[in-house]
């Protein structure tokens, strides 16, 4: 039979608990390692095994929404309003791992993977706009939206399909 679990959580001493069920508390925002193995009566243990595990008490939290303007990547035709938008956010826990946009902070975009450099469609090219920006990290847990008033500045970017040029 087993006579004790020996685990060792993080940089922690090892602990040795007598019987087949060991319980202990974990706290601390972030990750979390925990090696263990059980021995038996006659002193015999299995090899040790780790596992790791993270702990995210706090949502994530949208910082900032700028607009870039002229990426310096080329110069190819985009449709008037469409911008290079400068995002970030952070997360100490699970990290930020999705994002969304909104015009009006009532419909939003699709949730896509988080990117700290997006190609967004504003309201409106003539006249300031508001543009809202969401983030939701590992564990589910959404940040506050932020809204910034930005102004129309032209985008730069490659075109998708360049001509194929042969040379003979």
């Amino acid at each position: 039979g087993v006579a004790g679990i020996t685990h060792r959580a993080n940089e922690q001493p090892a602990q040795f608990h007598a019987g087949d069920i060991v319980t202990f508390p974990a706290s601390g925002e972030g990750r979390h390692t925990l090696a263990f193995h059980a021995r038996d009566i006659v002193g015999n243990h299995e090899p040790t095994r780790t596992v790791s595990f993270g702990i995210d008490e706090t949502a994530p939290v949208a910082q900032n929404v700028t607009i870039v303007p002229g990426s310096g990547l080329g110069n190819c035709s985009v449709p008037t309003e469409t911008v290079w938008l400068a995002l970030s956010a952070a997360d100490e826990g699970s990290g930020v791992q999705v994002m969304r946009l909104s015009n009006d902070g009532v419909s939003w975009s699709a949730w896509r993977p988080y990117a700290r450099r997006v190609l967004w469609q504003l309201a409106s090219a003539s006249e300031p706009v508001s543009v809202h920006f969401q983030v939701r990290d590992g564990v589910g847990w959404l940040s506050a939206p932020i809204s910034r008033t930005l102004a129309y500045a032209p985008a730069d970017v490659w075109c998708a399909y360049l001509p194929t040029v042969q040379r003979q």
